[in-house]
């Protein structure tokens, strides 16, 4: 609150017609007439004369009084009739008035102002109030504009001085400010004016799969299943690229599904990443292949050539001689036991010949 000093005002200065016929006295907060010897004050605050033993003299003086009563002489033309603002004469007597926003003094001729904003400290609601001599103005606050006359603050109504103000959203006035009430994925932000996007990807308010992807949008968000998943964003499950023949393994590899993705294993005789598999010659990595034999590289893998003597086992990677010589003894038993003829061999197998296996033995 403010506060304020207040200092004596010295009436018999201001006012050089108190105590006609005496002397004013001026004292805190008001001020005395000292009237001669023979005087006295009278209700017009002026020092008269006293008539009460001379009954000629008192019949005189009401003679004058009615003669200056009936003359009506205007007391406010008389420097102003004492009056510091205005003088309004009236008949026998007069008044003193004051402008607007000043006060009649105790004395009934000075003026003193008024302080509206203290008489009425809601006198500027929605600003703050300055008082002024005779007057006051008031300044007002955001969301508030001063009238014309500067003396009371108006409403600023944001919604209709801007009806986009909110954007994406329904503005509501209030008094001195405004409400926006937002749409649906929107939100006013502390700094903002109006209604903005609300990131739902970025806040973690999006309800996307977690193998799927969360795109922003205006006022909304989309879910979008990840490479190797199949869904509608919302829902995603693994995509079995081995199965349906999307995936890029090489044609001599074999392709293993995964969650959300494959790999690729080259097949055995091939080596490399899966995407590209060249053929491994293991003839040449590997010089003990195809003992008693000739290794020849395959796409894939080897077989062996064997040397007379030895076949090559059923998988054809190695030469084995010990069953070849079983069937030969076998057939030479077998011819011996059909002629009776132990141990005459030669005549038996000569010109002949031995199928085993996939070998042909010819013996000469």
């Amino acid at each position: 609150m403010m506060m304020k000093n207040c200092m004596d005002i010295d009436e018999c200065e201001r006012n050089p017609l108190l105590c006609r016929g005496g002397d004013c006295v001026n004292t805190e907060g008001s001020f005395q007439c000292v009237c001669p010897e023979g005087h006295e004050i009278s209700n017009r605050l002026e020092c008269v004369g006293k008539f009460t033993t001379n009954l000629f003299l008192t019949f005189c003086l009401k003679c004058i009084r009615q003669i200056f009563n009936s003359c009506n002489l205007d007391k406010c033309t008389i420097e102003n009739g004492g009056c510091e603002s205005f003088c309004t004469n009236s008949e026998g007597s007069y008044e003193c008035s004051c402008n607007s926003g000043y006060a009649l003094m105790p004395d009934l001729r000075s003026c003193t102002d008024i302080d509206e904003c203290e008489e009425s400290p809601e006198i500027c609601d929605g600003g703050q109030c300055t008082n002024t001599p005779g007057t006051y103005q008031c300044l007002c606050f955001d969301g508030f504009m001063a009238s014309e006359d500067m003396k009371s603050c108006i409403d600023v109504n944001e919604c209709e001085l801007n009806p986009n103000i909110c954007l994406s959203g329904n503005c509501e006035n209030t008094k001195g400010s405004f409400i926006c009430h937002c749409e649906m994925g929107y939100s006013v932000r502390k700094g903002s004016t109006g209604c903005t996007d609300v990131n739902e990807c970025e806040i973690g308010a999006h309800n996307c799969d977690r193998h799927a992807t969360c795109t922003n949008t205006a006022g909304s968000f989309k879910c979008q299943c990840a490479p190797g998943w199949v869904g509608n964003g919302l829902k995603c499950s693994d995509l079995d690229e081995c199965s349906n023949g999307t995936h890029m393994c090489n044609n001599n590899a074999d392709c293993i599904n995964t969650m959300g993705s494959y790999r690729c294993a080259c097949k055995e005789g091939f080596s490399g990443d899966g995407f590209f598999c060249s053929d491994s010659d293991e003839c040449a990595e590997n010089s003990n292949l195809c003992e008693n034999g000739h290794c020849l590289n395959m796409p894939g893998g080897f077989r062996c050539e064997c040397d007379m003597g030895f076949i090559p086992t059923e998988d054809g990677k190695a030469c084995e001689g010990k069953e070849l010589k079983d069937k030969c003894s076998l057939f030479i038993r077998k011819e011996r036991k059909e002629r009776g003829r132990e141990g005459e061999r030669e005549p038996l197998m000569r010109g002949r010949s031995v199928k085993v296996k996939n070998w042909r033995i010819n013996v000469v």
